[in-house]
């Protein structure tokens, strides 16, 4: 077993709140910590995400749809009547 499936399995263990001795919870929390600075030079570079603008986005992108499901609509009754 590798070490990452060790912690996995400790984090498994965890989450189901077992209860871990102190060497595993220490080891657990150092692999969080790990993990955790890992992330952090992945995402070094990305943006501040802007959930108002979001959504907005969805909005008028939810309201287009529904235009064009309308339109569609008009569209089948003008070609039934053909």
């Amino acid at each position: 077993m590798t070490e990452t499936e060790k912690m996995q399995r400790l984090h498994l263990l965890a989450a189901q709140g077992e209860k871990l001795s102190t060497e595993d919870a220490a080891k657990l929390k150092s692999w969080y910590e790990k993990l955790n600075r890992e992330e952090s030079v992945i995402n070094r570079n990305n943006r501040q995400i802007d959930t108002a603008q979001l959504r907005k986005n969805i909005e008028n992108t939810t309201g287009q749809i529904g235009s064009l499901s309308n339109e569609i609509m008009i569209l089948l009754v003008q070609n039934e009547q053909i």
